[in-house]
């Protein structure tokens, strides 16, 4: 994939959008679950599902290419996610 490519995949995908949220919620539910009855492998599984790591490799990919709208954006959609979970 070129720069230019990865630059419109990561200018899509690091848009929070409804579904991201709701995904962050309940991976927080089934890891919560998870934690209460003592299983690792739920505790995993919730992790698995969490969308955080498009933002993450949008934030890693605008930082090497000095981006700073997507630098922004990558920023707040973590940033919101985290707080929300």
């Amino acid at each position: 994939m070129s720069s230019t490519e990865l630059r419109s995949v990561f200018s899509q995908d690091s848009l929070p959008i409804f579904h991201y949220y709701l995904l962050l919620l309940l991976a927080a539910a089934i890891s919560t679950f998870g934690l209460l009855t003592n299983s690792a492998a739920t505790i995993i599984g919730g992790m698995i599902i969490a969308p955080l790591m498009t933002p993450l490799m949008t934030l890693g990919f605008s930082t090497v290419s000095l981006e700073k709208t997507l630098i922004q954006r990558a920023i707040f959609a973590v940033a919101t996610g985290v707080t929300l979970v």
